[in-house]
């Protein structure tokens, strides 16, 4: 049975972050010097891929105790201990699916060990 509460779209995968910005065309000239550090530093510190939607939204993979998919979305930022959702890729398609994962130790163990994405 398909569930037809997730969400699927086609995405373009991407070398580097800066690199799917710039296809993306995403406007950073409210602020450009700090768009391109926060860009420079999630490079250097964990991007691991990058995809840009068919909507031209950016996400990238980043890794840290667990694998997680953020969106990238300059000058606004925020900690969250929400739940997780899990999300995968096949070939050319990102799903978000409703499927969500309680944010805490023992399920971020689990979701390592498994080596589950999650946004």
């Amino acid at each position: 049975m398909k569930n037809t509460n997730n969400t699927t779209k086609r995405i373009t995968k991407f070398n580097s972050l800066a690199e799917a910005v710039k296809h993306a065309k995403l406007d950073l000239s409210y602020n450009q010097f700090i768009a391109d550090q926060e860009i420079k530093s999630l490079e250097d510190d964990g991007v691991t891929e990058v995809y840009v939607t068919e909507d031209n939204e950016v996400y990238y993979i980043y890794q840290c105790d667990i694998r997680i998919l953020h969106k990238f979305d300059p000058f606004s930022h925020c900690i969250s201990n929400a739940p997780f959702q899990y999300v995968y890729t096949i070939g050319d398609e990102l799903t978000f699916t409703d499927t969500f994962i309680q944010n805490n130790a023992q399920n971020r163990k689990t979701i390592a060990l498994h080596d589950i994405l999650v946004h």
